[in-house]
């Protein structure tokens, strides 16, 4: 729509200035459209609004509507820039390693749940001693420490 009313604008003898800002105006309606009656506020629209302004400022200050046609190498770069940002593993942004991915992170995960109910804390090891601390004998841990049949954590 906003092409077509720019045609129609020059066509009626409107200088490119005036037909560019005015052809603006509809995108920005239903921006705002959206904005006030479904309280919601599209981050799409507000990047093209945002750069639609800037652009007007500057080409009605310079008398040109140069801006106002370069604002879309402007909001092509600043996607441009917005995908390279997130193409970065957010684990590697971190600070972290890359190339983990989810499923051998769940997989860790399961073998950390899995020990830790092997596991006891060293109160319920005492508790199940019946002294504090310990018997020498006494183990409490996974099985590689102790077994439930050789002194190792009650279940």
């Amino acid at each position: 729509m906003p092409v077509a009313l720019y045609y129609l604008l020059r066509a009626t003898g409107l200088s490119a200035l005036t037909a560019l800002a005015l052809s603006a105006v509809p995108p920005a309606i239903g921006a705002a459209w959206q904005l006030a009656v479904r309280r919601h506020a599209d981050p799409v629209a507000l990047l093209v609004q945002g750069t639609v302004v800037l652009a007007l400022i500057l080409s009605v200050a310079v008398h040109s509507p140069r801006f106002l046609l370069a604002k879309d190498g402007l909001i092509t770069g600043l996607w441009g820039l917005w995908f390279l940002a997130t193409a970065v593993p957010e684990r590697t942004r971190r600070g972290g390693t890359a190339g983990r991915g989810t499923a051998a992170q769940a997989a860790r995960a399961a073998v950390v749940r899995a020990a830790r109910r092997r596991s006891c804390s060293p109160g319920r090891c005492w508790r199940a001693a019946g002294s504090s601390p310990p018997c020498p004998g006494m183990t409490c841990g996974g099985p590689s420490r102790g077994s439930a049949g050789s002194g190792g954590c009650p279940a």
